[in-house]
């Protein structure tokens, strides 16, 4: 979380991965109106999981994964097709 572009980016996955959770899990509690303490701990946790995640996930030293035809950094070495 060093990294401000990590943060956004990770803050953006959370909040779009977030509705949709809460749509799904909750959307049906929501449509009633039945709404009570557990939905109150449920939604946060919605957003809160996939920022943690996505956060996680992200690259460690601040800069980008190097992707596509030419595979992935790993350490100072770079592993594509073809080489192991």
């Amino acid at each position: 979380m060093r990294n401000p572009a990590n943060l956004r980016a990770t803050l953006r996955i959370a909040l779009v991965v977030g509705f949709v959770l809460t749509g799904i899990n909750e959307g049906d509690t929501l449509a009633s109106g039945r709404l009570g303490v557990g939905l109150a701990v449920k939604i946060p946790l919605d957003f809160v999981v996939p920022f943690l995640v996505s956060n996680r996930g992200a690259p460690g030293r601040g800069d980008p994964p190097v992707t596509g035809r030419r595979g992935l950094r790993r350490g100072r070495h770079v592993v594509g097709p073809g080489i192991r």
